[in-house]
C-alpha cells in the first residue's frame, strides 16, 4: 500500500504566506516541499537533522518523502535513526514498518509495526496497518484483536471491517466475519467482491435464501460475475436443493470450463445425488484444473 506515503507530500504542512527572511528552517523546508520542490526540501531537512540528531521528526521526515517519492530502501535507514533518536516515537516505528512491508521484509516490518500499534494503541491506522500485515502473512489468529480493535477506532473504514471480515473467515469465525463483511457493505456498497463474500458466509450461516439474494443482486448487474454465478449453485447446494445445484453448476461448466471451483461444487452435488461416476469427472477435473 504505497499510498501511505504517497498522499500527503503537499498537504503535510500548510503555511501562510510570509517574508522569507521570517520562516524558521522548518518553515522554509516545509514551504518547499508543499510546492512540489521535493529534493530542495529534502536537502533542507538533510541540513536540519545534521543540525538536530537528536530530533527524530528531520529523519522521520526525509524517509517518508524518499518513500513517498519511490525510493523505499533509501528510506529505511532514515526511520531507523529516527527510532535512535526518540525511541518512544511511534510514527517512525509505524513508517519504518510500512517501509519494510512494502519492501517485502514481513518479519522485521511486523515488528516495527507491533512496536507503533503499543506506542499509540488508539491509533486506528496503525492497528489496521498491523492486523493487514498479519492476514497477509496468512497469521489470522493474530490479525483478529488487531482488526477488531481498528474497526473500533475507524468505525467508518470499509479496509477495516473488510479485513476483519477475512480474517474471521480464516479463523471458521462464519458469524463473525458475516458481520464484519455486512458492515464493510453498508460502507463500500458497489464493491461486488465483498457482496460475493457477505453472501457466501450468510450460506455458511445458514441464511442460503439471503445468500442468493446478493449473488442475485450481483448478476443483475454483472451477469457473467462467476463467483456469483458459483455461489447460487453452492448455496443451492448447502440447502440441499440438489436438482437446482446441478443445473446452476452445469451452466456455468458449460460456459466456464476452466473454473475448478464450479467443477468442484458440482462433483459434490452429483456425488450426493449418489451420481457417482459423474461426480468422479467432476471432481479429477477440478483437480486437474486446481491440483
Amino acid at each position: 500500500m504505497r499510498q501511505c506515503f504517497a498522499l500527503v507530500l503537499a498537504s503535510c504542512c500548510s503555511l501562510q504566506s510570509q517574508p522569507a527572511a521570517a520562516r524558521s528552517p522548518d518553515a522554509t523546508a516545509a514551504q518547499l516541499l508543499a510546492s512540489g520542490r521535493i529534493e530542495e526540501a529534502l536537502q533542507n531537512y538533510r541540513e536540519l537533522a545534521a543540525k538536530h540528531p537528536n530530533q527524530a521528526k528531520y529523519e522521520d521526515q526525509i524517509g517518508f518523502i524518499l518513500a513517498a517519492t519511490k525510493r523505499t530502501e533509501e528510506a529505511i535507514p532514515h526511520f531507523r535513526r529516527a527510532i535512535q533518536a526518540d525511541p518512544n516515537s511511534a510514527a517512525a516505528y509505524y513508517h519504518l514498518g510500512v517501509a519494510l512491508h512494502l519492501t517485502r521484509k514481513i518479519e522485521p516490518a511486523l515488528d516495527a509495526l507491533r512496536k507503533a500499534a503499543q506506542l499509540s494503541p488508539q491509533t486506528g491506522d496503525y492497528r489496521l496497518r498491523l492486523g493487514s500485515a498479519y492476514l497477509e502473512a496468512d497469521r489470522f489468529k493474530e490479525a483478529v484483536p488487531e482488526l477488531t480493535a481498528a474497526t473500533r477506532l475507524l468505525p467508518a473504514s470499509a479496509p477495516a471491517w473488510l479485513n476483519l471480515g477475512m480474517a474471521q473467515q480464516q479463523v471458521r469465525n462464519f458469524a463473525g466475519a458475516r458481520d464484519a463483511y455486512a458492515k464493510a457493505l453498508e460502507l463500500d456498497l458497489q464493491n461486488d467482491a465483498l457482496r460475493n463474500s457477505y453472501g457466501f458466509m450468510l450460506v455458511n450461516t445458514r441464511q442460503a435464501d439471503d445468500g442468493i439474494t446478493q449473488f442475485r443482486r450481483i448478476l443483475s448487474a454483472h451477469p457473467d460475475d462467476t463467483a456469483a454465478l458459483i455461489n447460487v449453485g453452492f448455496a443451492y447446494l448447502q440447502k440441499g436443493e440438489l436438482d437446482n445445484a446441478i443445473q446452476q453448476l452445469s451452466q456455468v461448466t458449460q460456459a466456464h470450463p476452466d473454473l475448478a471451483a464450479a467443477h468442484y461444487n458440482l462433483g459434490l452435488a452429483l456425488k450426493q445425488k449418489d451420481d457417482l461416476k459423474a461426480a468422479q469427472v467432476e471432481l479429477e477435473r477440478a483437480l486437474a484444473l486446481d491440483p
